[in-house]
């Protein structure tokens, strides 16, 4: 499978909602901007990440985590980040 179409069925499957498992899954993702937990207190706490290219964990489903500043896992918004390397998703 094309990269492109990873990326298609990736999105539309966000898109629909579905809650089938992808077959693809992002393993490496760039990070737009600066991004931080949604709560204050767990930015105080180091749960941000600043822009850049990540090593990303992925569920079978495609949410995206990165390992934030302080060690944790931070995910992250279809909005904060692109995907620059995919991997068969380990159902």
């Amino acid at each position: 499978m094309r990269s492109i179409e990873k990326e298609l069925a990736y999105y539309k499957s966000a898109a629909t909602k579905s809650s089938d498992p992808l077959e693809y899954v992002p393993a490496k993702v760039r990070v737009l901007k600066y991004v931080a937990a949604d709560h204050p207190a767990h930015e105080a706490q180091g749960y941000f990440i600043n822009s850049g290219s990540y090593e990303c964990k992925s569920n079978k489903y495609g949410a995206v985590s990165v390992r934030a500043d302080n060690g944790g896992w931070l995910g992250l918004k279809l909005d904060e980040f692109e995907v620059i390397e995919w991997c068969k998703n380990n159902l």
